[in-house]
């Protein structure tokens, strides 16, 4: 039994602790793949090129489950860090097709993937988040004299 993911891709968080430069962080979310299945069955112990029988199975399904891991990334100079992540992928088990001599045997499979990724990001620094500034002048608007019948707005 041979199987395949042709597409991944997922939508994962990550939440940590900082430690100085180092960030150690877990990281969860939704995975999707689009898995193929295809099953070759030798009957009778002979390969196919010394007489023996076959049967063949093909089986394409989409995939949904959840992505999970943790990594360490460490920010080695301003803008640059580096990162090594595992990340595991459950997609559930599956129920595929394998043909024998025309009877479609149902074969059981669990689809699990594990992926240790490693690399170095640059950090773009664009501006940064927009924070809204108000002044507040009342305190200074109740300081107006009393004879006047004005505040005193300043900014």
């Amino acid at each position: 039994m041979a199987k395949a993911a042709k597409l991944a891709a997922s939508e994962a968080r990550r939440v940590g602790y900082a430690a100085g430069p180092v960030l150690f962080y877990g990281t969860g979310g939704a995975a999707y793949a689009n898995a193929s299945y295809s099953a070759l069955t030798v009957i009778g112990g002979a390969p196919p090129f010394a007489g023996g029988v076959t049967g063949t199975g093909l089986f394409s399904d989409d995939r949904w489950g959840y992505a999970a891991g943790a990594g360490i990334e460490w920010g080695f100079a301003p803008n640059w860090s580096a990162k090594v992540e595992y990340m595991h992928y459950g997609f559930g088990s599956d129920t595929a097709p394998a043909v024998t001599l025309a009877v479609v045997t149902p074969v059981s499979l669990r689809h699990n993937v594990g992926t240790v990724k490693a690399g170095v990001n640059y950090h773009f620094n664009w501006g940064g988040p927009v924070v809204a500034r108000y002044q507040v002048s009342f305190i200074q608007s109740l300081q107006a004299p009393a004879a006047s019948g004005a505040f005193l707005c300043r900014e």
